[in-house]
C-alpha cells in the first residue's frame, strides 16, 4: 500500500485471486491503477477445500478489472465461481532446447517429470509398467519429489518391478534436458486428487514439445488445451493404468506414429526475389510465405523470423502479425524480428534499394557537365562571346 501510494503505478497485475486479491484491491485504492488478475487453477481446488474461502475468492474476481486464466479449464472454473469471462493465456516454458530425433532406444525408456504428489497421478503409471513389460522390455524413469515418494517405491516393490522403475530425485535443467532426450516416449498422468485439485495446465508436456518428444497424458484439467488427441499426442481417461499401458505401447511399437505426433509435418517456406538494376542502383524485393496452416497454436510455442542486416524502412507488409525492429541489448547490425502466427499463413514483403558507387559517379559528372553547360548558355545570352585569342 505504501509503495502504491508512492508510485503512480498505471496496471496492478496480480497471481492468485486469493490471497493476493485483498492486496491488489488496498494498491488500487491507493493509486487508482486498474487491477489485472491472473488465476492458475489451484485456488479453486482449495476453495472447494475451504467453504469460507469461496466469497473470499468470487470478490476477488469481479472487483478486477481484467481476469486471465492460465487454460480454457481454469477460465470455466472463474465463470462457475463468479461470472466473470477471463481471457486465456497459458504461460510458456523455460526450456530453450531444441527438438532431437527419437533415440529409438533398444530398450525403450519412459519418462515422466514432475513433482511425486497425489495429482500428478504416478501410482496409475507405475501400475501400467507390468501390462507394458508383459509385451516388451521398457523403463520408466521418474525425476523429481514430493509427499508420495515413499508410497510411490512401495507401490513398485510390491509389483516386483525391480529396475524396470527407476526414481532419480530432483535433476538439473542439464540433466533433464539429457532425460528428454533420451526418452522414447513422455507421460503426463495426471489425476482429480482427493481434494478436486488438478492440472490447471501442465508444463511438463510443454516441455516434452520443445525436446520433440510424444506425450501421452490424461484428458484432465488444462491438458487438453495443451495435448491434442492424436494430432499432438494421446489422451487418456484419468486413473486407468491399462488405458495409459495401451498408448504407450502404441507409441513404442509405431515409432514412425511416435516421431509424427512429436512433430508437425508443415509445407516449406515460399521464398521470391526480384531484382531490378539501375544505372544508379539496384532495387530487391523479397516475398516470403510460411504456410503455417497445418500448425495448431500450443501453449508456449513462439515462431519468429530474424533478419538481418535490415532496416526498418524496408518493411512494406507483414501479415497476420506485425515486424518489430529488434531491440539488442549490445551494438550490432539493424534487424527485424518478425513473429509466425500457427495456424495462419503468413506474409512478408520487403523491399530494399542499394544506390550503385559507379552510377552515382556517372551522375555527378552528367550534373556537373550540365551545369558547364548552363552556364555556357547563361554567358551567351548575356553577350558575353568567346574570349578573343591575342594573335
Amino acid at each position: 500500500f505504501t509503495l502504491a501510494a508512492r508510485v503512480d503505478f498505471d496496471v496492478i497485475h496480480a497471481h492468485w485471486p486469493f490471497p493476493h486479491g485483498p492486496i491488489a484491491a488496498a494498491a488500487r485504492l491507493a493509486c487508482g491503477a486498474p487491477v489485472v488478475m491472473n488465476s492458475h487453477g489451484a485456488e479453486f481446488a482449495l476453495a472447494r477445500r475451504k467453504p469460507w474461502i469461496r466469497p473470499l475468492l468470487a470478490r476477488s474476481l469481479r472487483r478486477s478489472d481484467r481476469l486471465v486464466s492460465n487454460s480454457s479449464h481454469t477460465a470455466s472454473e472463474v465463470r462457475a465461481l463468479s461470472g466473470c469471462e477471463s481471457a486465456v493465456i497459458p504461460y510458456g516454458s523455460t526450456v530453450t532446447a531444441l527438438p532431437t530425433p527419437l533415440p529409438r532406444n533398444a530398450v525403450p525408456r519412459i519418462l515422466f517429470t514432475g513433482r511425486l504428489i497425489q495429482r500428478k497421478g504416478v501410482e496409475y503409471l507405475i501400475r501400467a509398467m507390468p501390462r507394458i513389460l508383459e509385451r516388451q522390455p521398457a523403463v520408466l524413469q521418474i525425476t523429481g519429489d514430493g509427499d508420495q515418494r515413499r508410497h510411490l517405491e512401495e507401490v513398485a516393490r510390491s509389483l516386483h518391478l525391480g529396475d524396470a522403475v527407476q526414481f532419480l530425485g530432483f535433476v538439473g535443467n542439464g540433466e533433464l534436458d539429457r532425460l528428454y532426450a533420451g526418452c522414447d516416449v513422455y507421460v503426463n498422468p495426471s489425476v482429480i486428487d482427493d481434494r478436486g485439485d488438478t492440472e490447471g495446465l501442465g508444463v511438463g508436456p510443454i516441455e516434452a514439445f520443445w525436446h520433440g518428444r510424444p506425450v501421452v497424458a490424461s484428458a484432465v484439467g488444462g491438458i487438453t488445451d495443451v495435448v491434442r488427441h492424436r494430432q499432438t499426442g494421446l489422451l487418456v481417461p484419468e486413473k486407468r493404468p491399462a488405458a495409459l499401458a495401451s498408448a504407450i505401447l502404441e507409441l513404442l511399437r509405431e515409432p514412425d506414429r511416435a516421431a509424427a505426433l512429436a512433430a508437425v509435418d508443415l509445407p516449406p517456406p515460399q521464398l521470391h526475389s526480384l531484382e531490378r538494376n539501375w544505372l544508379l542502383g539496384v532495387q530487391q524485393r523479397l516475398d516470403l510465405e510460411v504456410d503455417l496452416r497445418g500448425l495448431e497454436p500450443l501453449p508456449g510455442l513462439r515462431l519468429a523470423v530474424t533478419l538481418e542486416p535490415l532496416e526498418a524502412k524496408a518493411l512494406r507488409r507483414a501479415e497476420p502479425l506485425p515486424a518489430q525492429p529488434l531491440r539488442r541489448r549490445s551494438p550490432g547490425p539493424a534487424a527485424l524480428r518478425w513473429p509466425l502466427q500457427p495456424g495462419a499463413v503468413n506474409r512478408l514483403e520487403l523491399v530494399c534499394w542499394r544506390w550503385s558507387r559507379l552510377g552515382l559517379g556517372a551522375l555527378a559528372v552528367a550534373l556537373l557537365l550540365g551545369l558547364v553547360s548552363l552556364l555556357q548558355r547563361l554567358r551567351l545570352a548575356a553577350g558575353f562571346g568567346l574570349p578573343q585569342l591575342p594573335a
